[in-house]
């Protein structure tokens, strides 16, 4: 099975009605946000550390919180049809960044339960390391899987 996940970190520009409007969008697929405060109508599960802005998406990683396939998307994003074709893969999946399409981008990502310990481990070995040497998870999870991850559109 695979769930739909979003992350809201307290203290940014998001609050609790963005990821409503972006839950409401998912079609009644099964969905969850992870976050540090309550988000009304939506299942929500804590953040168990205290990881700023976008490092609080490596929570995703962590195989024991959500123990199903994940499909994420970053709460700026606006869903155009059924995400439901997005939902089966078999493989960690990312954007490609578009100003420079040759990194990946981490603002929708398929993220296979089988996938998530190698990447969790590592960074959870020295959170701290890739704090003070990466813009953000996605700059993390590019020094973890390389810059030749998956892509949507990708066959």
């Amino acid at each position: 099975m695979t769930v739909i996940a979003t992350v809201l970190k307290s203290g940014g520009e998001y609050r609790p009605e963005h990821v409503q409007r972006l839950h409401a969008q998912f079609c009644g697929l099964p969905s969850v946000c992870m976050s540090d405060v309550n988000v009304p109508s939506i299942e929500t599960l804590p953040l168990r550390h205290d990881w700023p802005g976008w490092f609080a998406k490596m929570e995703l990683f962590n195989p024991d919180l959500i123990q199903d396939d994940i499909l994420y998307f970053d709460l700026d994003t606006l869903i155009t049809g059924n995400p439901e074709p997005y939902l089966h893969d078999d493989r960690f999946r990312m954007l490609s960044d578009f100003y420079h399409p040759e990194k990946p981008a981490s603002g929708m990502m398929f993220i296979p339960q089988g996938e998530k310990t190698h990447i969790w481990e590592a960074w959870t070995a020295q959170p701290q390391k890739w704090m003070c040497e990466c813009r953000g998870d996605q700059d993390v999870l590019e020094a973890i899987c390389g810059s030749d991850v998956a892509r949507f559109g990708d066959r």
